[in-house]
């Protein structure tokens, strides 16, 4: 009985010391994606809010670098290449941080997005952006700090920074008019191997019509001649077609392909064609 009380103080012990109170953060988390022409551009960060409190040349001291929120330091993500505050840069996901003065405030960029907030680790060495922008006065105060998109054209956008009476803009391009070309022209040449391989594995897997099948995957393998798994597919498809000879030829050609490209999981899988077939 002693053991059984003990074991039963244990395991209440336990649950009590795993047990956390849940409450409200105190500068909610925010994770928000912002279509811009044909790219994306995705924001994480924590909205602080002002409480009363004096803001910029007090709780956010002027001339010092600041990680833009509050907890860790606000990231930003280009899907593609941008033209951020008029300066070119890869896209990738970045820490931002600023240095707020009244007049204006310096933007920078950083690789290095372990540093959160222990802005006295930041580095110039992983840093990727710097610029200034204007720093403007609002007439309303905004309650919350806020990063968010507007003035969004076919390939920009304005990226805001406010809190309190104080707001930054800086300008964000896209290079629109090349991605749709490159999309125009890729459209006009027609499917990509990719797209015939796709449709004919998907027509043979559910059993539809194999010599469209046929045509799909005779169009890819032209496409992509080296592509050791598509010719593999181009035997399988005349297999079930019953051209034996055809899909004895085009699996001798897949497993000498596969042989090329070192990939012995294709290698046995046409070896073992090429025995069903004989």
């Amino acid at each position: 009985m002693k053991n059984l009380v003990a074991s039963i103080v244990l395991v209440f012990s336990l649950a009590f010391a795993t047990a956390q109170v849940s409450t409200p953060a105190p500068s909610p988390f925010v994770k928000m994606e912002q279509s811009i022409g044909m790219s994306k551009v995705t924001l994480e960060y924590s909205r602080p809010g002002v409480k009363g409190r004096s803001i910029f040349g007090d709780l956010v001291p002027y001339d010092k670098i600041w990680r833009t929120g509050a907890n860790q330091a606000t990231k930003i993500t280009f899907a593609d290449d941008v033209v951020f505050n008029g300066s070119k840069l890869k896209k990738g996901t970045y820490a931002l941080y600023t240095i707020p003065t009244k007049d204006k405030w310096t933007i920078m960029l950083n690789d290095d997005l372990t540093i959160g907030g222990n802005v006295a680790r930041y580095s110039t060495d992983t840093e990727v952006h710097r610029s200034t922008a204007k720093s403007m006065q609002m007439s309303e105060k905004m309650e919350s700090f806020m990063i968010f998109f507007d003035d969004l054209r076919d390939g920009s956008a304005n990226l805001y920074i406010g809190w309190d009476k104080t707001i930054v803009q800086i300008p964000v391009e896209f290079s629109t008019d090349d991605m749709v070309m490159a999309n125009i022209k890729r459209t006009m040449n027609g499917p990509s191997a990719n797209d015939y391989y796709r449709a004919a594995v998907y027509y043979y897997n559910n059993d539809k019509d194999m010599d469209q099948a046929y045509e799909w995957i005779n169009s890819a393998t032209e496409k992509n001649p080296e592509a050791f798994w598509m010719a593999t597919w181009k035997a399988r498809i005349l297999q079930k077609m019953g051209k034996k000879k055809d899909a004895l030829t085009a699996a001798r050609m897949a497993l000498d392909l596969s042989k090329k490209a070192g990939n012995e999981d294709y290698m046995k899988i046409n070896n073992d064609i090429i025995k069903a077939l004989k």
